[in-house]
């Protein structure tokens, strides 16, 4: 599994009777006390709480339901206390602050956890952020926060996680009670290792063509560049290779007329030819001299056919002199 990155503090938020007057979590032992359904994430989280402040099931009534019947047995005076993790604007948590007759637990310790408890952040609900005519809450409140994360399957598709980064990115990049602009979506504060894919998004931000392509588009060019880019590692050393290859075949073809007329050159210095001998060699001039004539090579290259040319010339002229 990994990580998509974070969206959003999730705090913990454990409302009590007002009259209880509790400062710290140890202070909660022996009291009846919501903690979520056995295994949820509210649950697990409550137990590890509470267990590090020596609050267990031996010394303390523990009752497994949901947010709204924990809500309702709150209000019938049936429990202490409830535990949650949730956003701070869920309608369940909104109903609690707005009554006087339960107070927000505050963290005085939220430093602490957060160090022994590294998932954890600490959060302030500053005073009157909630409701700023009834000044609610009436003071600042510590708290700590886990934070939600997007988990994938490592084998997800990179456009599929690019889209759903686009979504978490549209959604979750706002000011909220507990983080500033831009803050969330994040690459920090994940449970499992981040993708390679979300940690370049969140980074540089979404890949280039998608910036200005529709979605299909983009996928499908940047599909392309995937399956032409080692072909292209292969091509460029080519660039380099067939310069020089295609000089060589070039001068390849001039340098076979000159080994042709070397023979003849040779022949010439061996004594006593016959007129007919001497006849034969200067047809077998007139025929290489005629194929060099009709060699296609560029412009670069023609200097050396005109050499070729005039060295044609020269050993014309020793055979006639010599015939």
């Amino acid at each position: 599994l990994l990580s998509l990155g974070s969206l959003y503090y999730e705090p913990v938020s454990i409302f009590y009777k007002k009259d209880l007057n509790l400062h710290r979590l140890n202070d909660f032992s022996g009291l009846k006390i919501s903690i979520g359904i056995e295994g949820s994430g509210r649950h697990m989280l409550a137990n590890q709480l509470f267990a590090i402040n020596h609050v267990n099931s031996t010394n303390t009534e523990f009752f497994y339901l949901t947010p709204l019947e924990s809500l309702k047995q709150l209000k019938a005076g049936t429990l202490d206390a409830v535990f949650f993790v949730s956003s701070i604007n869920s309608p369940v948590i909104q109903e609690l602050l707005q009554n006087k007759n339960f107070s927000l637990f505050n963290f005085e310790r939220a430093d602490a956890y957060s160090q022994v408890l590294p998932f954890l952040s600490k959060v302030t609900l500053h005073e009157g952020i909630i409701d700023f005519k009834n000044n609610i809450p009436q003071q600042a409140i510590k708290l700590i926060a886990p934070t939600a994360n997007l988990v994938v399957r490592d084998d997800l598709h990179k456009s599929l996680s690019i889209l759903l980064l686009q979504a978490m990115e549209k959604n979750h990049d706002n000011n909220n009670l507990f983080s500033s602009h831009g803050f969330f979506p994040s690459d920090q504060l994940t449970a499992f290792p981040v993708s390679d894919v979300a940690e370049r998004f969140l980074k540089v931000g979404p890949p280039f063509l998608m910036k200005y392509l529709p979605f299909w588009i983009a996928t499908f060019v940047d599909r392309m560049i995937v399956l032409t880019l080692p072909l292209m590692l292969l091509i460029i050393p080519l660039f380099k290779i067939v310069p020089p290859l295609y000089r060589w075949r070039i001068r390849s073809k001039v340098y076979r007329w000159y080994e042709q007329l070397q023979k003849v050159d040779d022949k010439t210095h061996v004594a006593r030819l016959s007129n007919e001998e001497y006849e034969y060699l200067l047809q077998e001039i007139d025929r290489i001299s005629q194929e060099v004539s009709k060699l296609n090579t560029p412009l670069s290259n023609a200097d050396q056919v005109y050499n070729l040319l005039i060295h044609i010339d020269l050993v014309r002229k020793s055979i006639q002199e010599k015939k």
